[in-house]
């Protein structure tokens, strides 16, 4: 009992040292023995620390405790390899690289033919839509079914190879589908479609294929759904078709296209039958191409054809380049060809290419679209050799076009039996051409109507140069720069300096301006005549033409450059002294000083650019 009572009697009253170690001076409940900072609330607890040798914020090795963050540490671990810093926990993984870039524990999300199946086959049967399979460097036989919504990945252009024994596609879509980074080939067609599909074909090279030379033919047609074209190249294709090439590339339907970057080179098909819309054929699908390069395309048609044709649908042409090509037809040829729905095209280039049919033949037909704004198109060392009506933009009926910044220099016409020009607008078409350049262009003609000719349209020219045109042949009946019949004109700040018509029977009616018909109003504004041969100055007042003129000019434009055998090396901005300046409708202002515009093709408000 004794015992008990001094027990329950002893002394536990704490000494200060140790009150010091269990109190808490800043009340964020941990006590100072293991407070970082006791006087400060917002500190409290150590962290815990790895050590991080490659400085991607993720550590390896076990843990330390430390109240503040070293050199060389982070405060996340699981790095799986702390010596790449592109390899941690916070990285996504990235497709077929062979890496575990995430940390997972798996490279490729175990996708990988050859690695984690030994069949493609097997991968393709394991994966589920937004999977990635990778195919390695080899030659893959394909014929297969690709499941809906799965990726099928190689190691790049050739290095993976899928291929079909020829017999039929090289791969069967069984809904949407993806093919990235290889070379395809040995098919019949690509890919054989499902209705509304999404069909994406990213870094692909497609190879020598096995296309029918007794039947249609198609590279890839779709029913509905989109086409997607990726850094696609299409090196070489031969064929040789007794049936027709209509959609030979892309046959697309009433399918969207998405093009960003598309090769074609060393192109040659002859066709016994048609061939519209070689390229990519369409009937109302939306079309969105950014980044086309062709050079050495080359077709032959028994038939009219077309390179590219749509139907309707809004179409979108961005960074289009064609050299070096030919294209002949047994009717007739347009080389773009779109019908109803709307452009919008930026940055087009069509350099020395040659068109030869017996038809209408044309670089771009427009007709009866909804609205056409194009901007930086040019045409250069165009070669149209054709018994029918020639001409380089067709414009029939519609909304409003507006062609911009447009260039046309050295094209040859040879026209022995019909007329043709530059552009030819018919049936109420409303052409609006803006700071634009026709140069050193040539026709070679029976009879040769205007190079811009319109005919019940209406026509408006501001900022345009005229310059070294011309036009030869038998009789110069309407020989013209601008005129038409039943057409309305406008003509502001342009100049037509230097160009020339010649007949070697009679010249009768050559003229910058003619009307065919009395029903032809013209209204003629600060605009410059010079030095045209077997042209006068006539507004066709005889005709009974309606005119309204204000401000002609007649003077020498002083161009900084009009000589030499190549007009690509023509310059013609305005040289300090010419008397082109300032000349222009005072209404307008130049883009560079804001005063009043000059005449020509680079004054006004859309004057900074070059053909």
């Amino acid at each position: 009992m004794l015992l008990l009572l001094l027990a329950c009697t002893r002394d536990t009253t704490l000494d200060s040292s140790d009150y010091a170690l269990i109190q808490d001076l800043d009340g964020d409940g941990v006590i100072s023995s293991l407070d970082c900072n006791d006087t400060n609330p917002d500190v409290g607890l150590p962290g815990l620390y790895w050590t991080d040798n490659d400085g991607d914020g993720f550590g390896a090795g076990d843990a330390f405790e430390s109240c503040a963050p070293l050199i060389g540490t982070a405060d996340a671990g699981g790095d799986c390899d702390d010596a790449n810093p592109t390899l941690n926990p916070g990285e996504s993984e990235v497709a077929c690289s062979g890496l575990d870039e995430d940390c997972s524990g798996v490279a490729d999300a175990g996708m990988t033919v050859g690695t984690h199946f030994d069949t493609l086959y097997q991968a393709l049967n394991a994966a589920s839509p937004g999977d990635v399979v990778c195919l390695p460097a080899g030659t893959w036989v394909g014929g297969f079914d690709m499941p809906s919504g799965v990726t099928l990945m190689g190691q790049g252009q050739g290095e993976t190879y899928l291929q079909s024994d020829g017999s039929g596609p090289v791969v069967t879509a069984t809904g949407d589908l993806t093919l990235m980074t290889m070379t395809l080939r040995g098919g019949t067609t690509l890919v054989d479609t499902v209705p509304d599909s999404v069909v994406r074909l990213e870094a692909v090279e497609i190879g020598a294929m096995a296309l029918s030379t007794e039947t249609q033919a198609h590279l890839l047609q779709l029913d509905g759904g989109r086409l997607e074209l990726l850094d696609v190249s299409i090196p070489s294709l031969f064929l040789e078709t007794q049936a027709s090439a209509d959609g030979l590339l892309f046959d697309l339907g009433t399918a969207d296209l998405a093009v960003r970057s598309l090769t074609l080179a060393d192109l040659d098909v002859v066709s016994a039958g048609t061939a519209d819309g070689l390229l990519f054929r369409g009937t109302g699908g939306d079309w969105t191409i950014v980044g086309l390069f062709s050079d050495l395309v080359r077709m032959a048609s028994a038939g009219s054809g077309s390179l590219m044709h749509n139907q309707g649908g809004a179409v979108s042409l961005d960074q289009m380049t064609w050299i070096d090509s030919g294209f002949e037809s047994g009717g007739d040829l347009r080389f773009i060809d779109l019908e109803q729905g709307s452009l919008l095209a930026e940055r087009i280039q069509v350099d020395n290419i040659s068109l030869n049919a017996p038809g209408l033949t044309t670089v771009l037909s427009l007709r009866e679209m909804d609205s056409v704004a194009s901007q930086n198109l040019t045409l250069i060392k165009t070669r149209i050799q054709s018994s029918g009506r020639a001409c380089l933009i067709e414009v029939v009926g519609g909304g409003s076009t507006l062609l911009q910044q447009t260039a046309w220099y050295d094209t040859t016409l040879d026209l022995p039996d019909n007329t043709g020009g530059l552009l030819c607008a018919s049936e109420r078409a409303q052409v609006f051409i803006q700071n634009a350049a026709m140069a050193a262009n040539q026709a070679n003609v029976e009879q040769m109507g205007p190079w811009l000719d319109a005919v019940n349209s209406d026509v408006s020219l501001s900022q345009v140069d005229m310059v070294g045109n011309r036009v030869s042949g038998a009789h110069g009946t309407a020989y013209a720069m601008i005129g038409g019949e039943s057409a309305n004109w406008s003509v502001h700040n342009t100049s037509f300096v230097g160009n020339e018509a010649v007949a070697t029977v009679n010249q009768l009616g050559a003229n910058v301006f003619h009307a065919r018909d009395q029903a032809v109003t013209l209204i003629w504004a600060y605009s410059n005549v010079w030095d045209n041969s077997g042209m006068p100055l006539d507004f066709g007042q005889g005709n009974g033409v309606e005119w309204e003129i204000v401000d002609t000019l007649t003077a020498d434009p002083d161009y900084v450059r009009t000589t030499g055998d190549d007009p690509l090396q023509w310059d013609l901005y305005l040289n300090s002294g010419s008397p082109m300046f300032d000349a222009g409708d005072p209404d307008l202002v130049d883009w560079y000083d804001s005063s009043r515009s000059d005449v020509g093709a680079f004054g006004g408000e859309f004057g900074a650019w070059r053909p």
